[in-house]
């Protein structure tokens, strides 16, 4: 238990600073991180090598980077929005210049993604005793 927590506070805290800058990043530089993982949590839960990564991130309550990095981009994207004025709110809308660049699925940029902008901009239901209707509030019956 105390080398998980020393894992969280000096290497996790590592891990996660910037991670919204290089999400960006190639899927083997992200790989070389996913081992620092792995070993990090193998030594705190003193298992063997053979132990999938999967299984100590389920026995330790760890996320995968990859779900962590997208935790964290969606927490930032939140805080933009939601901040009037925010100096990095231009991240968070659309420019003409980047419809001239390709996204692998894995690197797309924060206002391509739909989880934030569904949290963060959801749609307009009308909701009635019923539950929710499909139909927008600006649309008269």
């Amino acid at each position: 238990m105390c080398l998980l927590v020393i894992y969280r506070s000096l290497i996790r805290s590592v891990l996660d600073y910037g991670s919204i800058a290089y999400n960006s990043a190639s899927e083997n530089v992200k790989m070389k991180l996913d081992v620092i993982q792995h070993k990090a949590l193998r030594i705190a839960c003193g298992t063997f090598c053979s132990t999938a990564a999967s299984a100590l991130q389920v026995e330790t309550g760890e996320l995968p980077l990859s779900l962590r990095r997208s935790q964290q981009e969606l927490k930032y994207t939140v805080k933009v929005k939601a901040t009037k004025g925010h100096p990095a709110s231009c991240i968070t809308e659309f420019h003409w210049t980047t419809l001239s660049k390709k996204f692998k699925a894995s690197n797309l940029p924060i206002y391509f993604s739909d989880t934030p902008t569904q949290i963060v901009n959801p749609p307009y239901y009308q909701t009635s005793h019923h539950g929710i209707s499909r139909s927008a509030v600006w649309i008269l019956h």
